[in-house]
C-alpha cells in the first residue's frame, strides 16, 4: 500500500497530461506482457497482433535492456508531461540529458529483477554511449508501429484529459479519483491512497502537486512518487479500446438527401474528435475536399474546432448533434 499525503498546495498543483515518450514505453511494455502470452485477451489486441510481428523483425537491444516485462519501468523513459501537444523529437533530446546517476540507479532495479545483460551494464558505465543508442532504437519502434496512429491515439488522450479536467472542477478530486481506477483510494483531502500495490510506501508532496496521465496501453495504474521527478499517476484512458479501427461510418438516407452524401458522411463521422488528416484517412478523400467541407459545416454552425498543440480537432457543435438527432 501507498500512502500520499497531500496539502491544498497539491490540490492546487493537479493536473492532467500526457506525452509520446510515456505512450512509447508503456506501449513497448505491454507488446513484452503480451509476447509472453500474458495479456492475451487485452483490449489492444488488434494493434499487438499487428505490431508484434513488426517489432519481432527488428533489433532493439537498448530498448530490452531499459523496458522489460517487470512490473517496474524506469522513470527516465516515463518523463512527466509539461503539457499535451509535446513532440517526441524534443523528448528524445532531454532524454539525452538525464544525469548519469538517475540512469545508473534505475537500470540498476531492473538488473536486479532480470538480470544483468550488456546493453545494461553499459547504462549503468557509460550511459553517455547508450542513450543516443536508445533514442535511435526508440525512433525505429515509433515510426515502425505508432507514428501512423498517433492522431487517433492523442485526441483519445486529449478527450480523457479535457473530460477529466472538467470534472475535477466541478465534482472534485474525490469524484475523479472514484472513477480513474478501483486501485485509488482518498478517504479524506490530505490523503491519497493505492491500495494493492507490492510497495510499502508513506510519502508527502509538500506542494509538488501530482500529475495524472491517461494512456492506451497501461493496463492498470502504474505511479512513481519519488523525489527527483514530479509525482505522477499513469491510468487506463477513457476509450482506449476504441482508437485502433476508426468506426463504421452509416449515415441515415434522410440526411444524406438533404445534404448531400459527403456532408452527411462527414457529420456523422463528427460526433467523434477528428482532425483534417484523420477524416481524410477515415472518408478515404482528400485532405483539401474535407477542409473545403469542414468550411462549410462551420460557417454554418453546424462543425466547431479546438485545438491542442499543433492539431486541430473538430467535431459536431450542439447544432449539428441536434441535426443529427432529428434524422436519428
Amino acid at each position: 500500500m501507498i500512502i500520499i499525503r497531500m496539502r491544498d498546495r497539491d490540490l492546487a498543483n493537479t493536473r492532467f497530461a500526457y506525452n509520446p515518450l510515456t505512450e512509447v514505453t508503456l506501449s513497448y511494455h505491454l507488446l513484452k506482457a503480451y509476447h509472453s502470452k500474458a495479456h492475451r485477451t487485452t483490449r489492444r489486441h488488434r494493434w499487438a497482433d499487428a505490431a508484434l510481428p513488426v517489432v519481432d523483425g527488428m533489433q532493439l537491444p537498448y530498448m530490452d535492456a531499459v523496458i522489460d516485462s517487470c512490473r517496474f519501468i524506469p522513470d527516465f523513459v516515463m518523463p512527466p508531461s509539461a503539457g499535451t501537444g509535446l513532440r517526441l523529437e524534443d523528448q528524445l533530446n532531454g532524454l539525452l540529458d538525464v544525469p548519469a546517476d538517475l540512469i545508473a540507479e534505475d537500470i540498476q532495479k531492473v538488473a536486479d529483477l532480470n538480470g544483468m545483460t550488456d546493453e545494461r551494464e553499459q547504462f549503468i558505465k557509460d550511459p553517455h554511449h547508450a542513450l543516443p543508442c536508445l533514442v535511435e532504437e526508440i525512433w525505429a519502434y515509433w515510426n515502425a508501429v505508432l507514428t501512423a496512429h498517433w492522431s487517433r491515439i492523442s485526441a483519445t488522450l486529449d478527450n480523457d484529459v479535457n473530460y477529466r479536467a472538467r470534472q475535477l472542477a466541478l465534482e472534485g478530486i474525490e469524484a475523479v479519483l472514484k472513477e480513474l481506477n478501483e486501485q485509488l483510494e482518498s478517504p479524506n483531502r490530505e490523503t491519497l491512497i493505492i491500495t494493492k500495490s507490492h510497495y510499502d510506501l508513506k510519502t508527502e508532496l509538500d506542494g509538488r502537486g501530482i500529475q495524472f496521465y491517461p494512456s492506451l496501453f497501461e493496463l492498470g495504474l502504474v505511479w512513481q512518487v519519488g523525489t527527483t521527478w514530479q509525482p505522477s499517476i499513469g491510468y487506463n484512458a477513457r476509450g482506449a479500446g476504441l482508437w485502433y479501427e476508426p468506426p463504421a461510418i452509416q449515415t441515415d438516407e434522410a440526411i444524406e438527401l438533404t445534404l448531400g452524401a459527403s456532408k452527411a458522411r462527414l457529420l456523422t463521422a463528427l460526433q467523434h474528435p477528428y482532425t483534417t488528416s484523420d477524416l481524410s484517412h477515415l472518408l478515404h478523400v482528400s485532405a483539401g475536399a474535407v477542409s473545403q467541407q469542414l468550411t462549410k459545416l462551420a460557417q454554418a454552425g453546424l462543425v466547431l474546432s479546438h485545438r491542442s498543440g499543433s492539431r486541430v480537432y473538430y467535431r459536431l457543435s450542439p447544432r449539428g448533434a441536434q441535426l443529427l438527432e432529428v434524422f436519428s
